[in-house]
């Protein structure tokens, strides 16, 4: 299912080989095991210098998700709206449902410097709560202005993946390190979580079955390595090293989940009598050319 409202259907069957202004990454928000995940995925120059108008190939996806996907959003770091797609009040509740866009960012709209993105999707949840998927994605805006850094992640290469879930705000995990150019050999990433969290998971090449949408190939499912999987509060940065040589060439993908140490029972009609917690997950790709 294709949605689009002041943004135009993407026409082309993924994105091949490497281009440095198209590098994915993904955020996820959960509350979990009551209402599933929602995902939002973009390909854009992350933390490199832009101006005018960007296009950029979005996918949403909801899995196992009884609630209302009403909204896909980019934003600044202030809440400035810059993109608004009405989603339609969609559900996927027993499924993994996908959705493509193209939208239209005008840096234009960014104070220039080092500006942060936040995209989101906003899903109503059956307890009459909102589960939303946000981002801290830098981006170096030079539109001829001023430049006034928000924060130094367009240096240090950050992704933030933020889940949030009314009454219990962000939960959000960090990836550092994030390679910008096709890497060869040994790598290290960081992984990292925010906030308080009770739970941090860091996998590599992991991914439930997502369908194919315009602008984006079909996931197979794929157990992938997981590399840590511990109870516990890890806001430290910890190395991840990764050996290339033994991976494919072509995209892999790291990812980041932390899930916060409170949680609830949701309350409404249908709603499962089990205790729920929100997570928040960072994911990025990068593409190995040994």
């Amino acid at each position: 299912m294709i949605m689009s409202s002041d943004s135009t259907v993407v026409s082309a069957a993924v994105a091949g080989g490497f281009d440095r202004n198209q590098i994915p990454v993904e955020m996820q928000a959960w509350w979990e095991p009551a209402f599933g995940h929602v995902h939002s995925a973009i390909r854009l120059p992350f933390a490199k210098e832009v101006s005018g108008v960007l296009t950029l190939p979005v996918r949403i996806v909801m899995h196992d998700n009884p609630g209302k996907l009403h909204l896909f959003a980019i934003t600044n770091e202030n809440a400035k709206k810059l993109v608004s797609v009405k989603m339609g009040d969609t559900t996927c509740e027993d499924d993994v449902c996908a959705w493509g866009l193209m939208v239209n960012l005008n840096t234009k709209l960014l104070q220039d410097g080092c500006r942060e993105l936040r995209v989101k999707s906003y899903v109503d949840t059956p307890d009459g709560k909102q589960m939303i998927n946000s981002s801290g994605i830098p981006l170096r805006v030079n539109n001829g202005g001023t430049q006034k850094d928000f924060n130094k992640s367009c240096d240090t290469h950050q992704l933030i993946g933020r889940g949030w879930y009314t009454g219990f705000d962000y939960t959000n995990a960090i990836i550092g390190n994030v390679p910008l150019a096709p890497v060869h050999g040994t790598i290290v990433l960081t992984a990292r979580a925010q906030h308080p969290s009770a739970h941090l998971f860091v996998a590599l090449d992991k991914s439930h079955y997502i369908p194919a949408v315009p602008g984006w190939d079909e996931v197979p499912d794929s157990p992938g390595t997981i590399l840590f999987d511990r109870d516990g509060n890890f806001q430290k940065a910890m190395p991840f090293s990764i050996d290339t040589t033994k991976l494919t060439n072509g995209w892999h993908n790291f990812q980041v989940r932390s899930t916060k140490p409170t949680g609830d029972i949701s309350k409404c009609s249908g709603c499962p009598a089990v205790k729920s917690f929100p997570s928040g997950v960072a994911k990025i790709w990068f593409w190995v050319q040994n």
